[in-house]
């Protein structure tokens, strides 16, 4: 029997799961529509908030590459430890845009938040070898292949979330039955070493954890984004409707300069690797080995879709949302990665 893993010290003050998140969202949204812009003669300050993980070089080589100084922005970039402390702030609008991922999107939708997707900020790609995200198990682990990952206890850094709806899809799509999974929370930093201590039978990891987790021996079994949604997008920053609403004009302009930078990722994967050192914390050694995100310019609404089906199909939604209620006005949707 596998045990349930222990909460780490190291973890930190304590996660707020989904339901949590979206509970202080809506008393923030009470609590007013916070302040906006300004429309000085200077540049349209902003600030955003992301998150740690390597989909956030696309917003710090827009700042050094100067395409947000192009389109007359000034735009501030505050790292939070996650989306439960980014997505009250947005609605309340302590940071016109915030990392969120299309689940969580969907999620809050259903719950009357106020949010909407100004750009994408990676995407999944085709090629499984080279997902960012992968169920890694053990060196010894008996589990040999994705079908043997019925009926088992996998860590995942948020309950009811992407990682889960994605690994449920990826395990459906190869006949696998998911009704026995056993999700259990925890940060990614403290996957690996639950993983080797078999505290848990398999884990969810991301870069930059998922190459530190197979240099040890932990063998993938399961390349969950690109088998469950592939040349799909499932990141984004959002905003709230009030500022998207009286802010079209802005949210073209930092849509354009995000979609330079996602070009320029893509086509200088050097310059990408050095600014997850140097912006992120990532060890050089570290950076230059890992997988990288796939960046894709413009707004797929088809995935968008795709994830409102799935969302509902495990049941964090009882009701689809409509997908184009959640692109803001301004939001490039002429190009996509499809």
């Amino acid at each position: 029997m596998t045990m349930r893993p222990q909460r780490h010290p190291r973890s930190g003050r304590a996660r707020l799961g989904i339901a949590g998140v979206l509970a202080t969202a809506l008393l923030a949204a009470a609590c007013g529509g916070g302040d906006t812009a300004g429309d000085g003669d200077g540049p349209t300050s902003l600030s955003v908030a992301t998150i740690p993980t390597p989909d956030a070089a696309s917003i710090y080589l827009a700042e050094e590459q100067g395409f947000f100084e192009e389109e007359d922005l000034d735009v501030d970039i505050t790292l939070a430890d996650s989306g439960g402390a980014i997505i009250p702030g947005v609605v309340r609008g302590d940071y016109q845009f915030g990392h969120s991922n299309t689940v969580s999107l969907a999620v809050a939708a259903g719950e009357g938040l106020p949010l909407q997707a100004v750009t994408n900020t990676t995407g999944t790609g085709s090629d499984p070898d080279q997902d960012i995200s992968r169920i890694l198990v053990a060196g010894d682990s008996p589990i040999q292949d994705a079908a043997d990952l019925a009926g088992t206890t996998i860590a995942v850094n948020g309950l009811n979330n992407i990682g889960e709806v994605t690994i449920k899809a990826a395990l459906e799509n190869r006949g696998v039955d998911v009704s026995g999974l056993d999700f259990v929370e925890m940060p990614y930093p403290d996957m690996n070493a639950a993983l080797f201590a078999g505290e848990v039978d398999a884990i969810w990891q991301l870069e930059p954890h998922l190459s530190l987790a197979e240099e040890d021996g932990a063998r993938p079994v399961l390349s969950n984004f690109v088998e469950a949604t592939p040349d799909a997008q499932l990141g984004y920053l959002v905003t709230n409707r009030q500022y998207a609403a009286e802010n079209t004009e802005v949210i073209e302009r930092f849509s354009r300069a995000m979609d330079r930078a996602k070009e320029f990722a893509t086509d200088n994967p050097d310059e990408t690797r050095r600014v997850l050192t140097e912006s992120l914390g990532i060890p050089a050694e570290q950076a230059q080995d890992m997988l990288l995100p796939v960046f894709q310019p413009g707004m797929d609404v088809d995935s968008l879709r795709t994830y409102l089906e799935l969302t509902e199909r495990y049941g964090l939604i009882s009701e689809q949302p409509n997908a184009d209620d959640l692109v803001a006005p301004g939001a490039n949707t002429s190009e996509t990665g499809r």
